[in-house]
């Protein structure tokens, strides 16, 4: 991470990531593969789409220590990877879902582990 002051204000650059767009059978176990406590945590999400959304910033936290603004980003494969393990049905995409308290408060107990 790199920082600049301007005018008195510290403005931090973070390294931009990339989600995987193939991953290999043995990347997603390794790093997208949901255990029991996480499964109970997602489970308290209402709806199929926070729930994907939900599963997809816990493991993108845990991967890359930081949380994804965009969900237009996340490649099908990764979706319906969490999607199976939740029992949802498969998505060609992940909705964006809505801003504010809403979609943060999930991001935070993500971040908190709890």
């Amino acid at each position: 991470m790199s920082s600049s002051t301007t005018t008195g204000v510290t403005l931090v650059r973070r390294r931009r990531f990339a989600l995987p767009t193939d991953p290999s059978e043995e990347d997603l176990v390794r790093d997208w593969t949901l255990s029991e406590g996480d499964l109970d945590e997602i489970r308290r999400c209402r709806g199929a789409s926070n729930r994907l959304r939900f599963a997809l910033q816990l493991c993108i936290f845990r991967r890359y220590g930081r949380f994804l603004s965009d969900f237009a980003t996340v490649p099908v494969r990764l979706a319906n990877h969490l999607g199976r393990q939740l029992d949802l049905a498969p998505v060609l995409f992940v909705e964006q879902g809505v801003s504010g308290p809403t979609i943060r408060k999930p991001t935070v107990r993500a971040k908190k582990g709890g």
